[in-house]
């Protein structure tokens, strides 16, 4: 089976538990394969199997049930190249705004 991997950022976190409730919260979702929340750089990384229509709106919603908010999402064929991270600080804000 071919993956997609879906990659954000999620704002709001305060604790790492927190990371970890957002992982048990969209692995429990259909077509979510595996599921990480990097509490320190704030970045989700989620596998799908490339046929699920699963959306940025789906995935969003998901984390605004718990209270937080995603933005730079992007969604790319798993491949196996390197992952690299999205700057939680900077990605998704207007050059002017940072």
């Amino acid at each position: 089976m071919q993956y997609d991997r879906i990659r954000a950022v999620v704002d709001g976190l305060r604790a790492p538990h927190e990371a970890v409730a957002v992982e048990h919260h969209l692995r429990g979702k259909a077509d979510v394969r595996v599921c990480r929340v990097d509490f320190n750089t704030r970045n989700l990384m989620v596998q799908v199997p490339r046929a699920s229509q699963l959306s940025q709106a789906l995935f969003s919603s998901w984390c605004e049930e718990l209270g937080y908010q995603l933005r730079c999402y992007h969604r790319d064929h798993e491949d196996g190249s390197h992952l690299p991270l999205l700057n939680n600080r900077t990605c998704g804000v207007a050059p002017t705004e940072r």
